[in-house]
């Protein structure tokens, strides 16, 4: 048979077949269909574990949410503060602090300067009443403490200071609570009376302070160097580091009237803890300027004058180191 006849053969055999001609059994066929939809339902334990930990999970997230919201939490600042910069304290009850132990968490770490500790309810509209006066007395404090929940706060504490109701301001030197206020109007008052008309003699230039007697230098600094009268009768303390010249100290009637420092000179750790020998160590000693210029010095040299007061610090900028500091009464 050649090719032509097999096709042939094959197309008469095509049209010859129908599906009438195919022997299906329903039955069996059906029952496989059954079969394979039941195994598709069936879940592993695997299956199950991960659908019930997906329902687990889905549930404490709505727990969570609800309770943030229930509870006003700001998870977006530090202590309810945009930028967040200022002391927290836990509550002191919970860690069954004493109000003395409480307290001192607030005293002021430098004895020229104060502490304040404000207190409120939670209320964002009282927090905003006082910013202004926050922020102006932040750069003259030690340190300044925020708490948000009068309720939680320390009940000895409380009761100790008569405190009712917030907002509160506390404010303390190194060994107590000295002043309280309840209207920003009573602290700006506080300020201006006892901070800002006592600034001046307040600063202190390595533990010395104007008004000191020689007996209170030498009990900070020791024995001077040397010691010379001059021909008005004062008297010049003179302090060395390392055999260089580290400060001058003038006193009229045995009291100190001129104080003159040159960190520059700084060599051992002691006299490092007692001057500030960069800007940085100034401002974490001082705080922020009163007044800042830029001009020449010792010759061909660029310095800033910082000032305090009657305080006065050269900053050589070359250098990067402070050159001399200069404190006097008027």
């Amino acid at each position: 048979m050649n090719i032509e006849d097999k096709l042939l053969h094959l197309r008469k055999s095509m049209k010859a077949t129908t599906l009438k001609d195919v022997n299906v059994d329903r039955e069996r066929l059906k029952q496989r269909v059954l079969e394979q939809s039941k195994r598709k339902r069936k879940w592993s334990s695997k299956q199950w574990m991960q659908a019930g930990m997906s329902s687990f999970g889905a549930a404490v997230l709505c727990i969570f949410i609800g309770f943030a919201g229930f509870t006003n939490i700001n998870f977006l600042s530090h202590n309810g503060e945009p930028g967040g910069t200022t002391p927290t304290v836990p509550d002191a009850d919970s860690m069954d602090e004493t109000t003395d132990e409480h307290i001192a968490t607030y005293l002021s770490e430098d004895d020229s300067r104060y502490s304040v500790l404000y207190l409120f309810d939670g209320s964002t509209d009282q927090r905003e009443e006082w910013t202004e006066t926050r922020e102006q007395l932040a750069g003259d404090m030690d340190q300044t403490f925020i708490r948000n929940n009068f309720e939680s706060f320390h009940s000895g504490v409380k009761e100790r200071y008569n405190l009712d109701h917030a907002p509160v301001a506390l404010v303390f030197n190194t060994d107590e609570m000295v002043f309280k206020a309840t209207e920003p109007e009573q602290l700006m008052n506080f300020y201006e009376e006892e901070i800002i008309q006592t600034t001046e003699s307040q600063f202190a230039v390595a533990q010395i302070k104007l008004g000191m007697t020689r007996e209170e230098v030498v009990e900070r600094l020791g024995e001077p160097t040397n010691e010379t009268t001059g021909q008005q009768g004062n008297q010049t303390l003179a302090y060395h580091d390392g055999g260089a010249p580290i400060m001058y100290l003038t006193l009229d009637d045995e009291t100190v009237i001129t104080i003159d420092a040159r960190p520059y000179n700084v060599t051992s750790e002691n006299w490092q803890q007692l001057l500030p020998t960069n800007e940085q160590q100034m401002r974490d000693m001082y705080g922020k300027p009163d007044a800042q210029t830029e001009g020449s010095c010792y010759e061909s040299a660029t310095c800033q004058q910082y000032k305090y007061g009657e305080l006065e610090i050269t900053f050589n900028i070359p250098n990067k180191g402070i050159d001399r500091m200069v404190y006097e009464s008027n």
